[in-house]
């Protein structure tokens, strides 16, 4: 027998656990529209209503660290609805011979509400890369009856302690000091613990909206597309890096290095300049991350020349188009952050870790169809 090692070698790999309890997710759509026309076909508008009510959703609670290697198995952990409104409005026309012109606006507003959850789930969170439980003291992220999916969970900052006398007459709080985070006492017992983790804010926007506006004269045409997000929260978790001497030990971002509270800066929102880190500084997920992530953006503006059916017939093509486009070429946001346009799954999403932003872009294009 050729080979040197006798050692065993496992064949099989149990990872994933069963769970022979577990069901597909029902969902229930109901939707209602309407689509007309106006004006002998200048005007489109459509609306359209919906609610989904999804019973069932499956999630993978955590599991014990005792099981080893084992995968969570998915769980039926809640019920939850949506409902919301789709409008869009389309008008077209021309301004003069030869020019002309369509503009289409969309409008999207929803609502979504986990209206329970299973008997023995008081509520589902999820870790992230953005939120290591190690560094920030918990998880953004709660699940829970009565508010909408991917809520922001954690201690409501009403201020900075700026003396002595006020951390003597303030709630008992581990870690408190003069320049510090001062938390909200929510259960109003006294004392600054984790029952007093309240909700913070909520990445599910108010409405977004997009218009798209085109315009033609002869072979050339213009469009640009521009997108809005309102109402909506974010999670600038890139703060626990740059704004925490603790934190991170090398280049501080300008709050942390001339907006800090001081004795002579008591109006400071961003703590003192420290190296301790507790609950009262670093180490706690609190609402000093927490901003509003609305925005407006130009997403696409694109200038071509469509050359003539001739010239293009002579160079044996059936289309040749050539266009200068430019990509996110501007974007109005109070937004501290990268870029407030941030992805993340289902259940956790608004969590800015400092993923790489939408960049500009300039274009130079040739589209030929043969």
């Amino acid at each position: 027998m050729r080979g040197s090692s006798n050692a065993p070698s496992q064949g099989v790999w149990l990872t994933n656990i069963g769970n022979p309890e577990g069901q597909w997710e029902e969902n229930k759509t109901t939707n209602v529209g309407i689509d007309a026309s106006f004006l002998k076909g200048k005007l489109d508008v459509t609306v359209d209503w919906y609610q989904k009510i999804t019973d069932g959703l499956l999630f993978q609670l955590d599991i014990p660290s005792t099981v080893g290697n084992g995968v969570a198995p998915f769980r039926n952990v809640a019920k939850m609805s949506n409902k919301g409104i789709d409008l869009q409005v389309i008008y077209r026309g021309a301004i003069a011979l030869d020019w002309k012109y369509e503009a289409n606006l969309t409008f999207t507003s929803y609502k979504n509400n986990i209206e329970s959850l299973a008997p023995d789930v008081p509520f589902f969170d999820v870790n992230s890369a953005a939120s290591e439980e190690g560094r920030i003291g918990g998880r953004f992220v709660r699940n829970e009856a009565g508010h909408p999916i991917s809520s922001f969970y954690g201690y409501q900052v009403i201020g900075l302690f700026q003396n002595t006398g006020e951390l003597t007459n303030s709630p008992a709080q581990e870690g408190a000091g003069v320049g510090r985070f001062k938390y909200k006492d929510v259960n109003g017992d006294g004392v600054i613990t984790p029952d007093d983790r309240t909700y913070i804010g909520s990445p599910n926007p108010d409405f977004t909206y997009g218009l798209n506006l085109n315009l033609s004269y002869k072979a050339f045409d213009l469009t640009v597309f521009f997108y809005g997000v309102q109402g909506k929260d974010l999670i600038n978790y890139t703060k626990w890096w740059n704004d925490f001497v603790p934190s991170f030990q090398t280049r501080k971002s300008k709050n942390a290095l001339y907006n800090s509270w001081t004795p002579t800066n008591t109006g400071a929102t961003t703590p003192i300049a420290e190296t301790a880190s507790n609950i009262s500084t670093n180490q706690a997920v609190k609402s000093y991350y927490v901003e509003d992530g609305s925005y407006f953006r130009a997403k696409n503006i694109q200038l071509a020349y469509n050359f003539p059916s001739a010239a293009a017939d002579k160079l044996g093509l059936e289309r040749a188009r050539i266009y200068l486009q430019g990509v996110n070429l501007f974007t109005i946001t109070n937004y501290e952050g990268l870029d407030p346009e941030l992805g993340g799954n289902d259940n956790a999403f608004g969590v800015d870790g400092g993923q790489y932003p939408n960049t500009k872009q300039y274009i130079i294009g040739l589209s030929l169809s043969f």
